[in-house]
Parts: structure tokens; C-alpha cells; sequence
């Protein structure tokens, strides 16, 4: 691979006649029936890092010498050795099968053979990307997951559009979740941190030790677009008040520390004005809110409400986290209530802001969940952008966030690889005698019209959370975290010496909330993206025949009580509008129940109830219970 600057496009899938035969390429498979694949792999794997270690300085004396081997010490640990691994195997048999479909408790799965075969390949050499010096190839790994994610969820990934987006791996989705909240809360308050970097008259710490005073005067008079009664308008930052500041628009936050240097000093070369924005960006760091704290920095601005963010009632444990690790509390977290399809309500949604606009409440995020833990619901996230801008032109502002930990690679059913891909009929089957069994034929079924809308718009959101490790089929840890806007990130950098080295240095460690962390991780998945693919003949494939699978389910548990049998059985997931239960049982009946993959769709009818009914991603969520129990 090449190791240049071009942004690396997320890799679309290869295409065959029968499609879902390429997925048995790319997993061991429930019965290890991959055993040899694998390790014929892994071997070679093994075999290259031998040589790799024999040529490094081969002139170099061996340290485990035959003599050694030959020892009774050396003998017995490796006996040891061997006798605690086969042990802690047979324990290991007690874990959860995730790798059989027989096993439907969680929602993480089988991981992937590229995925797994780059994990353990890249883990013989035990890289930390927690800094580009003990990790110089697997950094380049990180970048180039982070490039692929951001093109696959429609982020701009070209230099030579704006914004650029960013993207880095995470040990889950948990961190990049508080991450998301973190980067949401230092970019709300960079504007009331710059105009208090340019107000600071202390000749030695101010910016009157570099700048001159026509210099900051300047600076104080550049223009931001903010509300002013009913509509955005530029305004002078000197002449703002705190809550216009506070409701700047992300993109311009962003820009601003650049786009005030260049009116500071618009006659300074391309060295000068790199020396100026650095010693300014000294002097909005002291200002900000990273380094006077949350308390320091409310009381400094005469801020009267601490500020709040949003989630839906459904929303993983990580948001209410974020609000205690970033001191806001988890009272800070507005929870949304949920429609019946456990969507967030964008009514209630509405409300609520509307509440923090009169109180002038600072809201810091909104976050949509793409495909929540326990319904797989897919939250309206059009509307919600939608909504974000209303309440802009109003005077409230805050970023859009998209936790797609679990959903977020469902996307890739909606990017086209180039081929067709058959859906078996009878020119294929044949007739009679003449009939051929298809082997091991399972459908693919789209994402009902609302979920794909939502995708389709996905991109809107400043941040989206998205779980490799779950979706993805990668090993765990294996989360990341994409930026719409990846100057976003800047204000969460702390540049140590001991992990930044300056210039273009390519360290992804200096903006996450972790430290050391696998340069392992990033290359799994990186493998498993190349192999599979990031489109609908790759990873879409796999999803789309998961969510076939989960469609079926969502069919049987619908209709599997009877009339006359002692329980009942109800999804959480209602069918849509067109269909009343009487009629969805009766097609359950007719053209889905005990009916071969195939006859199921070629049924029109069928198919198109698949598609529209059931849970957004794949998780269904039912309840059994005692028919006309009266005690529940």
C-alpha cells in the first residue's frame, strides 16, 4: 500500500452473479468450516514475521540458544505454557457463541476472517497509536479507517472542498460518544474565549505583547453571523452579547481563530501568520474553557445557566457519563420521550427547546440515534436538522450528533457497487424434474423507505458515532468517531511533547479522550474494510441478509401465538400504516410462513411487507407473556 497524503475513499464490494456466496469467503463460519483458509492465512502471517525478525540485523548472535532449549527450566515453562493455555481454552468454551446463529441474545455477532487475520497479523508487533512514534504504520491505518468511515457516511474527505472531515478509531462507542459531547461543549464557548483573548490588556500575557492595539481593534471588529431578533445577521464580535456568542455557528467557531489572524495581520507571510495564529491560539487556550474549567469559565462570563444537552429517552448509558466526566452533571442531559415506534419524539423535541430559547438555556448538542441498543430504532434525523436550523435563525444553536454505534454501517446497503446481483426465479430454478436446489440462497432486504431517508441524511450531523466492532464484525476494541468538520477536534487537542512532535505530525492520540490504545485495532478493521467492502455487495450484503433474517423473526413473532394457545406474543415494533394485524397475519400466513428463501421473494407482496414492517436495524424487541394474565 502507499502511504501518501491522498485521502483513501471507502472500498466498494466485488460483484458476483450470486452474491451471498461471497460471504462464506469472508468468516470461519458457525462450524469452522473455514479451518483450513484461516489457517493456511495465518500461517503465512506467522511465517512472514518469522523472516522479519531472522533478516532484522541478521548478523546479530541468537539469545535463545539451542542449549537453552535443550535446558529442564526452558522445557518445563513451555510445558507450563501450554498446559495454562489449554486450560483457559477448555473455560473459554463457556463464553457466549456469538459466532452461531443459533445464539440471538446480544447484538454483537461473528467477527470477520479479514478482520480477525489483521487484528492478530498487526498484534504480533504490539504498535501503540497512541503515538505516531511507536506506531508509524498502523497511525497511517488509523487515518485511513477515519478517511473511509467519513467517505462512507457522506463526509467530504477532499482538501479541496470545505469542510474536510476527520475521523479516528476509539475503543468504542462509548468513549467517541463522550468524545462527541466533549468536542460539542469546547467549540460552544471558543467565541466568548476569543473575544476574551483580545479584551486581556496585560502588556505581558495579553495579545499586546505581539499585536498591536489597531492590530486587536481589528480583531474586535470582525464579523460574525448571529441572530439579532428574528434573523442572522454579521455583527461585530466586540459588539455581540454572551448569548450570540454562545449560539455561533459550528463551521465559523472553527474558522474563527484563522479568519481573525488574517484580519489582524492580512500583510503577514505564510511563516508569520503561522507564528501570529499560533501565539493567539496560546491565548484563547488560557481563555478557554479546557483551561478555567466549567465554574471559572460561567463565572468569568457572567453566564447564568449551566448549559444542557439532549438524547432521547432510550439513549446509552455513555450520554448521561458524559455530562459527570465533563462536570455538567447528569441532570444536563435532557432526555426526549419516544413515539411509539421508540423514535424520538421531534415534537417534544421542540418543546423543549423552545424552552431553552426564552430561558436562554446554552444547549450544547441534540443527538439522533441511528438504530438505538435494545429497538434498533433509527431516529428522525432530517427532521431534527431540520428543527436545528429553525431554531438557529431564532438564536439558539447547538451541534447535531448521530450515535450510530450500532447502525451506523447500514449505510452500506444504500451505496451501489457496480453488477446485478440475481434474485432467484423460475428461468433459474427450473421446473418439475427439471427443478435444481439453489444452495444456500438468502435474501437480501432493503431498509424500510423512512430508515433509508434517514441515511440518506445522516451526513447532516456534526459527529456520528460508529461501532466496527458491532455492525462492522470486527474484534473488539473497535469503535471511532467521525467529524463532519474535523477543525472541530482542535480545541480538545493537549499537544504533550511526550506523544506530539510537532508540524505535520500525524499522531491521532493528542484528541481523544485515550492514551495508549492498539494500533491492533485499526488494522483489523482497515483489512476487513479492503476485503469486504464498504457498499452494498460488501458489507450492505451482510446487513442486508441480517436484516432479511431479523425480518423473517419479526414475521414469526408476530404471528406465532394462535387464538386458542395459552400466551401471547407481541412485538415492540408495529406494523406500518398499511396493515392492520389481521392483514399482517394473514400474509404472514400466506406468503412468508414455512416458504423457501427464494418463493418468499419473488412474492411481491411479501417482500414489500419485509421491507416496511419490523425493527429499523435488525434487533427485534418482543414480549411473551401468559394469555389474560392478570397479574402483570
Amino acid at each position: 500500500m502507499s502511504f501518501d497524503s491522498d485521502p483513501c475513499s471507502a472500498p466498494v464490494g466485488d460483484s458476483y452473479n450470486e452474491q451471498w456466496k461471497a460471504l462464506s469467503a469472508w468468516f470461519l463460519g458457525p462450524r469452522a468450516e473455514n479451518n483450513e483458509v484461516f489457517m493456511d492465512i495465518y500461517k503465512e502471517i506467522m511465517e512472514k514475521h518469522v523472516r522479519l525478525r531472522n533478516n532484522y540485523f541478521p548478523s546479530d548472535p541468537a539469545f535463545i540458544t539451542e542449549a537453552m532449549k535443550s535446558s529442564h527450566a526452558y522445557r518445563s515453562e513451555v510445558e507450563n505454557m501450554k498446559e495454562e493455555l489449554i486450560k483457559m481454552q477448555k473455560e473459554m468454551g463457556d463464553s457466549v457463541p456469538f459466532f452461531s446463529p443459533r445464539y440471538q441474545g446480544h447484538m454483537s455477532w461473528d467477527t470477520s476472517m479479514p478482520a480477525v487475520l489483521g487484528y492478530m497479523g498487526a498484534m504480533l508487533f504490539n504498535q501503540n497509536n497512541g503515538d505516531s512514534a511507536t506506531s508509524p504504520v498502523t497511525t497511517l491505518y488509523e487515518q485511513q479507517v477515519g478517511q473511509q468511515l467519513c467517505d462512507m457516511l457522506g463526509y467530504n474527505i477532499f482538501p479541496d472542498k470545505k469542510p474536510l472531515a476527520w475521523g479516528h478509531v476509539t475503543c468504542g462507542g462509548s468513549i467517541a460518544n463522550m468524545e462527541a459531547v466533549w468536542a460539542s461543549r469546547n467549540i460552544k464557548f471558543v467565541p466568548l474565549a476569543v473575544r476574551a483573548a483580545l479584551l486581556n490588556k496585560d502588556p505581558e500575557v495579553g495579545p499586546l505583547k505581539f499585536l498591536s492595539k489597531e492590530q486587536v481593534d481589528l480583531g474586535l471588529n470582525i464579523h460574525l453571523l448571529v441572530s439579532n431578533s428574528k434573523s442572522r445577521e454579521p455583527i461585530a464580535l466586540k459588539e455581540c452579547t454572551n448569548w450570540q456568542l454562545l449560539n455561533v455557528d459550528i463551521d465559523e467557531s472553527c474558522d474563527l481563530v484563522e479568519k481573525l489572524v488574517k484580519q489582524m495581520v492580512p500583510d503577514a507571510d505564510a511563516n508569520q501568520y503561522d507564528e501570529y495564529k499560533s501565539k493567539f491560539n496560546v491565548l484563547v487556550e488560557r481563555e478557554g474553557i479546557m483551561s478555567l474549567g466549567l465554574f471559572k469559565f460561567m463565572k468569568k462570563h457572567s453566564l447564568k445557566h449551566s448549559p444542557v444537552y439532549t438524547a432521547p429517552a432510550n439513549n446509552h448509558y455513555s450520554w448521561p457519563k458524559a455530562g459527570t466526566l465533563l462536570g455538567l452533571g447528569s441532570d444536563a442531559l435532557i432526555p426526549i420521550e419516544l413515539d411509539v415506534n421508540f423514535r424520538q419524539n421531534v415534537d417534544h423535541l421542540r418543546q423543549k427547546l423552545e424552552e431553552f430559547l426564552e430561558k436562554e438555556i446554552p444547549v450544547i448538542s441534540v443527538t439522533a440515534v441511528m438504530g438505538s441498543t435494545e429497538e434498533s430504532a433509527v431516529d428522525p434525523i432530517k427532521e431534527m436538522y431540520d428543527l436545528r436550523e429553525e431554531f438557529k435563525a431564532k438564536g439558539l444553536n447547538f451541534a447535531l450528533l448521530a450515535d450510530g454505534a450500532w447502525g451506523g454501517y447500514f449505510k452500506t446497503m444504500l451505496i451501489d457497487s457496480p453488477g446485478t446481483d440475481i434474485v432467484p426465479g423460475r428461468n433459474i430454478l427450473g421446473k418439475g424434474p427439471n427443478k435444481r436446489r439453489l444452495d444456500g440462497f438468502v435474501p437480501y432486504c432493503e431498509l424500510s423507505p423512512y430508515v433509508q431517508k434517514q441515511y440518506m441524511h445522516i451526513q447532516y450531523a456534526d459527529t456520528i458515532t460508529i461501532d466496527p466492532h458491532k455492525s462492522g464484525f470486527c474484534p473488539y476494541p473497535g469503535g471511532a468517531l467521525c467529524y463532519r468538520n474535523g477543525k472541530m477536534r482542535y480545541p480538545l487537542a493537549l499537544s504533550n511533547s511526550e506523544a506530539y512532535h510537532g508540524g505535520n505530525d500525524c499522531t491521532m492520540g493528542v484528541y481523544g479522550i485515550e492514551g495508549s490504545k492498539p494500533g491492533a485495532a485499526p488494522a483489523g478493521i482497515l483489512m476487513s474494510h479492503n476485503v469486504i467492502g464498504l457498499s452494498n455487495r460488501g458489507y450492505g450484503r451482510i446487513l442486508g441478509q441480517c436484516t432479511a433474517t431479523a425480518k423473517l423473526f419479526y414475521a414469526m413473532w408476530l404471528a406465532v401465538a394462535r387464538d386458542d394457545d395459552p400466551f401471547v406474543c407481541v412485538p415492540l415494533q408495529r406494523v406500518s400504516s398499511n396493515y392492520d394485524m389481521e392483514s399482517a397475519k394473514k400474509l404472514i400466513e400466506n406468503g412468508i410462513a414455512f416458504k423457501p428463501m427464494a418463493d418468499i421473494y419473488r412474492d411481491k407482496k411479501a417482500k414489500e411487507f419485509l421491507r416496511d414492517c419490523g425493527p429499523d436495524t435488525a434487533i427485534n424487541t418482543f414480549v411473551v407473556n401468559l394469555r389474560d394474565n392478570k397479574r402483570c
